[in-house]
């Protein structure tokens, strides 16, 4: 079933989708959107909702086309993604492009294609979804970075286009086999592995890394800009990587290569 949606914090570009521009310091709920909620996705001022019945929505920031509504203005309430004949399943948004996997194991991206993101062999925006190429099925989630994206396949690999891989989907060799689950940041990748470790892909500039500490125990992974968090069986919730802002929850402004408890969990 879906749920109600609620955003809030900076909406220069209708990010918030209540109709103003005006940043919103509590929490609101974007226009035409009371409930039927099943997951949303941000990216850099515009926000993407998945719906019940398997439609997206989006709204805020288009210049590139990252609404996917077939123009490159502006929305300060959601608009529907046109285009799309079956059910989306999962989305995932970053900068300024969106990736979807619909209902038949396929995936249709949009939006900003600087770099290959969108999958579809050239460097051409799409304000329209379009499907990339050679995957007509066989994926189960997708989840992109600032200007790559990826998709995990029934077969637990991980297929990647965009910045630092190809303007096809290729296999990435380090993440061939044995994925669970996996998340993708800014310009980071990590996995959850079958044996509930995590490795990471950090394309600046760490390079591939097992991430130790976590006991193999692992429900899930979160990338961000150059930081993770993995939260574990026990339920506690574990980060590294960069720190200036306080993004690892551990009290400190310091960044660690190793994973640290956030405090309060």
């Amino acid at each position: 079933g879906g749920g109600d949606l609620f955003c809030w914090g900076h909406n220069w570009d209708g990010a918030v989708g209540d109709g103003s521009s005006e940043d919103r310091f509590l929490p609101v709920s974007p226009v035409g959107i009371s409930g039927g909620v099943r997951d949303v996705a941000a990216g850099e001022n515009f926000t993407c909702a998945l719906m019940e019945n398997g439609r997206v929505k989006c709204w805020g920031r288009n210049g590139d086309g990252q609404l996917g509504n077939g123009t490159t203005e502006n929305s300060l309430v959601p608009q529907d993604v046109i285009g799309i004949d079956e059910e989306i399943l999962d989305i995932s948004a970053k900068w300024s492009h969106v990736c979807a996997m619909t209902a038949s194991g396929g995936v249709k991206c949009w939006g900003s294609n600087r770099e290959g993101e969108l999958g579809t062999g050239t460097t051409e925006p799409s304000a329209v979804p379009i499907d990339v190429v050679g995957i007509s099925g066989g994926i189960r989630a997708v989840s992109v970075g600032h200007s790559f994206s990826c998709a995990l396949t029934d077969e637990g690999g991980l297929k990647c286009w965009g910045s630092d891989f190809d303007v096809f989907p290729q296999v990435v060799e380090y993440f061939a086999e044995g994925i669970a689950s996996f998340s993708a940041g800014m310009g980071l990748l990590c996995a959850v592995t079958a044996q509930r470790g995590i490795r990471c892909l950090d394309f600046y500039p760490l390079g591939r890394v097992d991430v130790e500490g976590l006991e193999n125990s692992v429900e899930a992974v979160s990338a961000g800009d150059d930081f993770a968090c993995a939260s574990l069986e026990n339920g506690k919730i574990r980060c590294w990587g960069k720190n200036e802002y306080g993004q690892l929850g551990n009290g400190t402004a310091t960044e660690s290569d190793f994973p640290v408890d956030v405090v309060g969990f």
